[in-house]
């Protein structure tokens, strides 16, 4: 069985919808075989990947401000558990040992977002490139909250605008040792389960919506990556 993601690639210049597809298989233990970093072409990417909310933790440190998954995360009744990610995998402290272990492993790319509402984030990406290649998401579903309050966040044009201004700090900043940007994570996925069935934040139920967020996400990434060649 396998699953398909869609996410909005800038690469060297160059923009591409990229399809990347997902295999899991289940094999018996007697076909199963064991395959050394070895033995791999060392052209071959073999990557990891993170999402800022999902591992940072650190939510108010270093001037971050709150995220649409700070606030619905903390809304009884809204993730089934209970849970939240104020701590998370404590990747924002945690990180240099990350690298180190992603390393140990072979590693030599990883996929990782960064929070908008963080805005300027540790350096991460110049230790990462003493071994390990950088592949960045600009955006991975949380957005500032102060955008959700002022706006309405994707349901309004107005985001094009404060994501191309986003975009453009970062491609100013770190276009120099990054090649690979990935503008914005899944947005046929958000849309769905944020606009239309209220699972992820902002947790909405609308028929509509999601057409609406998806045209802003759609023009948003064009401006970025109409930014990204301009810079």
């Amino acid at each position: 069985m396998g699953t398909i993601h869609t996410h909005y690639l800038i690469r060297r210049g160059r923009l591409l919808s990229l399809l990347s597809l997902t295999l899991s298989c289940i094999v018996s233990n007697s076909h199963e075989e064991t395959i050394r970093r070895n033995q791999i072409s060392v052209d071959f990417l073999f990557g990891t990947s993170t999402s800022a909310y999902q591992t940072e933790g650190a939510i108010l440190e270093d001037g971050r401000g709150l995220s649409n998954w700070d606030v619905f995360s903390h809304i009884p009744g809204k993730i089934e558990t209970g849970e939240n990610a104020d701590t998370a995998d404590d990747h924002y402290h945690l990180y240099l040992q990350d690298i180190d272990l992603m390393h140990s492993l072979g590693v030599n790319a990883y996929r990782f977002s960064i929070s908008w509402a963080r805005i300027l984030p540790r350096n991460i990406i110049d230790n990462l490139l003493l071994w390990i290649e950088p592949f960045v998401t600009l955006y991975h579903h949380d957005l500032p909250q102060e955008l959700e309050d002022s706006y309405g966040g994707w349901l309004s044009p107005l985001i094009q605008e404060d994501f191309g201004y986003f975009a453009e700090i970062y491609f100013k900043k770190f276009g120099d040792r990054v090649k690979y940007w990935n503008s914005l994570n899944e947005p046929n996925l958000y849309a769905h389960l944020a606009y239309l069935r209220g699972m992820y934040a902002p947790g909405r139920r609308s028929e509509m919506e999601p057409f609406t967020v998806l045209h802003n996400m759609l023009l948003s990434h064009g401006r970025a990556a109409y930014l990204y060649r301009s810079c």
